[in-house]
């Protein structure tokens, strides 16, 4: 049986990701390792989140040649379909808020967005010091809709705003 990390990390070899700039990989499996920090009950969702943008994303376009019958067998029916539907959404982060899936689908939407956009925004308090306010508001935005509609408590941002200008906010991680 093909090794589903060593699998990912094959393919993704050589393409990067975010600003600063850092190996694709290293996202994937951060979201994967948040994701199993939270839920690690939970393989399907950890297994999503290793995957979720291996098909291209209307942020992050990426090609390769996978299919999604080679995806299924790698990390499972249920988990594909997950990451089928989150690179197949053009503005992803809008219509997850709009909750227009199945709830169960909708709830596994939710977690994987926040923590993909947790990931991104952890990496970019550290080498850059800021982040768009945007970014903070749809955190709190999606914290809020697992906690109201799935009774999901999840930690607080390990971020803390300082005062910003009307571009980006300025923060820093929490001790």
């Amino acid at each position: 049986m093909i090794d589903k990390v060593e699998f990912i990390k094959e393919l993704t070899e050589g393409k990067l990701f975010g600003d600063p700039s850092r190996p694709f990989f290293d996202h994937l499996n951060n979201v994967s390792q948040l994701i199993t920090g939270l839920f690690p009950e939970d393989q399907y969702l950890i297994d999503a989140g290793l995957y979720h943008s291996v098909y291209g994303t209307a942020y992050f376009p990426f090609e390769s040649d996978i299919t999604r019958e080679q995806v299924q067998d790698l990390i499972g029916e249920k988990a594909e379909n997950l990451v089928h539907i989150f690179c197949s959404l053009e503005r992803r982060s809008i219509q997850i808020i709009q909750h227009k899936f199945p709830l169960t689908i909708q709830k596994d939407l939710y977690i994987l967005e926040y923590v993909n956009l947790l990931e991104a925004s952890l990496d970019r308090v550290k080498n850059l010091g800021r982040l768009n306010p945007l970014t903070i508001f749809m955190l709190q935005l999606i914290r809020s809709n697992l906690k109201d509609h799935y009774s999901i408590s999840l930690p607080p941002l390990p971020f803390e705003p300082k005062p910003y200008d009307r571009l980006t906010i300025e923060c820093s991680l929490r001790k």
